[in-house]
């Protein structure tokens, strides 16, 4: 083969060779960027895909638990929670030189983690001062943190500050549900008590 030939040769192959380089920067390689893009959209699909179908599996577990978590929270004697919470207005009553005509249970809603929100209904009869004291205590000196939803006040009375009054209120607080107890209290071993003796002492 001439020159003239071997030049062609190398000149073809040249154009060849940038040919394919221009078709892989041009086509080969965005298709196979996209192809990637592709890959890894699906991998995060699946993923997707199997936490939802994960999800959907253990639903009826999971609302098993908040079945049991409200049963364990409503299984609490409502009397005991709002008992507790009267037992506290009273006391802030006291302070505040009043006494409730009437405190009446609206009720109980179950929260998470075994609290509760007890709501109750408070008519006081007593003059502005009384009632203001009665606020105040809630508000400033509790020890407990007492909302107050709803608050009505009427006369009853004159005009002066001194006059009867008629307030009603809606207030609401959250107490914690104490699980019931499975054990006796001081059972010993064996059903038998934990302080008594196992039998009679001997006769002398």
């Amino acid at each position: 083969m001439n020159a003239s030939g071997r030049e062609k040769l190398l000149l073809q192959a040249t154009v060849a060779v940038v040919a394919l380089g221009i078709a892989y920067f041009l086509l080969f390689k965005p298709a196979w960027t996209r192809w990637e893009e592709i890959q890894e959209q699906r991998q995060t699909i699946r993923q997707k895909t199997e936490r939802i179908r994960d999800l959907i599996k253990r639903r009826p577990e999971v609302q098993e638990e908040i079945h049991n978590l409200e049963e364990r929270i409503t299984s609490s004697a409502p009397e005991t929670l709002e008992s507790e919470f009267n037992v506290y207005l009273e006391r802030v009553a006291e302070r505040a030189g009043v006494t409730p005509s009437s405190v009446k249970m609206l009720r109980q809603r179950p929260l998470r983690d075994d609290f509760a929100e007890i709501v109750l209904d408070v008519n006081l009869d007593c003059d502005l001062a009384r009632l203001t004291d009665y606020l105040l205590e809630l508000e400033k000196k509790a020890d407990r943190l007492v909302k107050i939803s709803r608050l009505t006040v009427a006369q009853t009375g004159g005009r002066s500050r001194a006059a009867p009054l008629s307030a009603q209120m809606t207030l609401s607080t959250v107490v914690k549900s104490e699980p019931e107890e499975t054990a006796e209290e001081g059972a010993g071993e064996g059903g038998q008590p934990a302080s008594g003796k196992g039998g009679a002492d001997d006769a002398d």
